[in-house]
């Protein structure tokens, strides 16, 4: 069922089906509040979301302690379920690597050139100390 218009439920106005974003589980496949009124709800939310969430603000350094303790105990488990992780996705770790270095490969070069020019002299100077010793 394709509707040409419809009265918004946050600003009651007359508007096109194109202001209005999808929902297949409405009769009409559309939201009942248009796009504009849909923003200003979703702003409203977040921003009685961040004044709900000082919990963390406030408790920061608790937080921080914990998540320490909780690496530190964990820090095992976590590490063999990574490995196995990594062992199980072994080739689609790999494309992902090459599918990044095809992207990537300018950017990527000139990084390692210029970190091969720095180091080379931070060694070649080591060279020359050693060997006016």
């Amino acid at each position: 069922m394709t509707v040409k218009t419809k009265i918004c439920s946050g600003c009651h106005k007359r508007k096109g089906s194109t202001q209005f974003y999808k929902c297949f589980s409405n009769k009409s496949g559309l939201q009942a509040v248009c796009k504009a009124c849909s923003k200003i709800n979703q702003k409203k939310y977040y921003r009685g979301y961040a004044s709900r969430n000082t919990y963390r603000i406030d408790h920061k350094e608790e937080i921080k302690e914990y998540q320490d303790w909780y690496y530190q105990t964990h820090r095992k488990q976590r590490k063999a379920y990574l490995k196995a992780n990594r062992e199980m996705n072994k080739d689609y770790i790999a494309n992902k690597q090459k599918e990044y270095y095809q992207k990537n490969k300018k950017k990527i070069n000139a990084y390692q050139k210029a970190y091969r020019k720095a180091h080379n002299r931070r060694r070649n100077n080591d060279r020359r100390t050693q060997e006016s010793t």
